[in-house]
C-alpha cells in the first residue's frame, strides 16, 4: 500500500513491473499458455504497475484495463504498442489523479 492517498512509492513503480513481467513469462512457459493472450486488469496501485509494464515490455500483454492509474513519468521514446489494447479510466472528480495523468 501507499503511505498516504495520492503518494506513489517509487520502489513499487521501478521493481514491481519487472517482477510481474517475469512472473507472466514464467507462467506462460510453465503452463504452456498462449503468449499472445495475457490481459491485465488493475485498480489504483496495480493499475500503475500494469501501465508501466505495458510501456516497458511492449508485446507482453495483449490488453490492459486500468482503473485509476496515475502516469507518474514520461518516456523519452514511446514504444510501439500496435496490437496492445489499453483502456485507462479515472473519474472526473478523482482527487488524486488529474485528467492529464490518465
Amino acid at each position: 500500500g501507499r503511505p498516504a492517498a495520492g503518494v506513489l512509492i517509487h520502489e513499487h513503480l521501478v521493481n514491481r513491473p519487472h517482477e510481474l513481467g517475469a512472473f507472466i513469462e514464467a507462467a506462460v512457459k510453465e503452463h504452456a499458455l498462449d503468449p499472445a493472450k495475457p490481459v491485465m486488469v488493475g485498480y489504483s496501485d496495480r493499475a500503475n504497475v500494469a501501465a508501466i509494464l505495458v510501456l516497458l515490455r511492449p508485446g507482453l500483454l495483449r490488453a490492459a484495463v486500468l482503473f485509476r492509474a496515475m502516469v507518474s513519468f514520461q518516456l523519452e521514446v514511446i514504444p510501439n504498442l500496435t496490437g496492445t489494447s489499453v483502456y485507462m479510466v479515472a473519474g472526473h472528480r478523482d482527487r488524486y489523479c488529474r485528467p492529464r495523468q490518465s
